[in-house]
């Protein structure tokens, strides 16, 4: 009796070969196909959009090459007879090119501009190459330091703080302080070990608003006396708990208050510059400094609002929610 043949089985002893993909896989035909033309639907959509693209960019080169002007010293050199223009007028571009860049910041000055422009570049190009080192003092830097350096240049500095702005602000500074303990204990908590504080900064509070309805210069003096009264008491609150909450809360608010008094004082020096005013700027100048400005002062109040959605604090966790979803 023999076996039927379909039980017969062939095992292989080797691989099979290797065979090369197949060409409409591979290289740019297989790209090609894969990604442009899949489908009926998109191979109609690629031939129109291509065909778009082409339309544009000759026509682009049409204007800024084939029919552009190349020679002149200014917008006359462009126009021809009866009034039109031909394309591009490059001359009036070269002309007006340092005005794009500074704006109507003194010729005699742009040195100032220029030397803003390569620290800028200097600090951020290290930002971006992951293997340098000293990451964390370089964007110290960038947010902290380059941002004063920025408008001690651009303005001369030497502002001319009057005594009541100092003290304004040192004030102000002092008040901060009254954070201190809610920040190091919770809402409850701060309050209720801060009592003192509280109540100085309210009643601080109070004789600045009578102060300023009824111009009243020895309420105001009195209110500032007040505010640094109540951060004195704040942050003693906090020390005197000797907690490393407490710690931590005055060594930030100390870093932060101390920076912007530092900073004050430094706007307020003189290092012989010429005085420019912020009318005279323009130009990519002021689409940097906007830029620069905007990223210096939403990154920390991002980072502060984040925290607080996650806090456990009732307060800050809705004040931090409704501010965030109501931007966005």
């Amino acid at each position: 009796m023999t076996d039927h043949p379909a039980s017969i089985a062939y095992v292989r002893t080797e691989e099979a070969p290797l065979l090369p993909a197949p060409a409409n896989t591979v290289g740019i035909q297989g790209w090609l196909i894969n990604n442009l033309f899949s489908t009926p639907l998109y191979s109609l959509l690629t031939v129109v959009l291509g065909t778009l693209l082409a339309w544009f960019i000759w026509d682009t080169m049409y204007w800024a090459v084939f029919t552009a002007v190349w020679s002149g010293s200014n917008r006359e050199a462009c126009l021809i007879a009866g009034g039109g223009v031909t394309g591009a007028c490059w001359p009036f571009v070269w002309e007006k090119f340092p005005q794009w860049i500074y704006g109507f910041y003194p010729i005699d000055q742009r040195w100032r501009v220029n030397i803003v422009f390569l620290i800028a570049a200097v600090a951020l190009v290290p930002m971006m190459m992951p293997a340098v080192p000293y990451k964390k003092w370089n964007a110290v830097f960038l947010l902290a330091v380059f941002p004063l350096l920025t408008l001690i240049l651009l303005t001369g500095g030497n502002l001319n703080f009057s005594s009541g702005t100092h003290w304004g602000i040192n004030s102000l500074l002092f008040l901060s302080g009254v954070l201190v303990p809610i920040s190091a204990f919770g809402l409850e908590d701060g309050i209720k070990r801060n009592k003192v504080g509280m109540v100085l900064a309210g009643v601080a509070l109070s004789l600045w608003i009578l102060g300023l309805l009824f111009d009243l210069a020895v309420l105001r003096w009195l209110s500032i006396a007040g505010f640094i009264l109540a951060g004195i008491a704040s942050v003693a609150v906090a020390m005197m708990a000797k907690t490393a909450g407490g710690r931590a809360a005055f060594a930030i608010w100390a870093a932060v208050a101390g920076n912007i008094k530092i900073a004050t004082l430094l706007l307020d020096a003189d290092f012989g510059l010429v005085p420019v005013e912020t009318s005279q700027w323009g130009g990519l100048l002021v689409t940097l400094v906007v830029s620069v400005t905007g990223i210096v002062a939403s990154l920390p109040l991002g980072i502060l609002l984040a925290l607080g959605r996650r806090s456990q604090m009732p307060v800050v966790k809705l004040f931090s929610i409704v501010f965030i979803e109501l931007w966005r």
